[in-house]
C-alpha cells in the first residue's frame, strides 16, 4: 500500500503508455510464493528502468527488448499456476 501511494501523484501526470502506471500495477501482483515474488520483483525492476522513457520509447522497449531472466521468471510463475489449477 505504501508503494502505491508513492505512485498516486506520478500517475496523474503520466501517459498510460509509460512505465509508471504499469509499475504501479506490478506492485499489485501477489508475492506470497517465492516464484510469484521473483517474477514480481523482476518485473518491477525491469519497468523501473523504463521510467524516463516517453510513450514511443516505452512501447518500443516492450516490443523489442528481451530480458531472459524476466522471461524465465514468467515461465516459472505460469508453470506454478498451471500446476495449481
Amino acid at each position: 500500500p505504501g508503494a502505491l501511494l508513492d505512485f498516486a501523484d506520478r500517475l496523474s501526470a503520466r501517459e498510460l503508455a509509460s512505465a509508471v502506471p504499469w509499475t504501479a500495477l506490478a506492485h499489485l501482483l501477489p508475492d506470497d510464493a517465492a516464484v510469484y515474488a521473483d517474477y514480481r520483483a523482476r518485473l518491477i525492476d525491469s519497468l523501473e528502468t523504463l521510467d524516463d522513457c516517453d510513450a514511443s520509447e516505452f512501447i518500443d522497449a516492450l516490443a523489442h527488448r528481451r530480458d531472459a531472466a524476466l522471461d524465465q521468471a514468467l515461465d516459472a510463475m505460469c508453470a506454478s499456476l498451471h500446476a495449481a489449477a
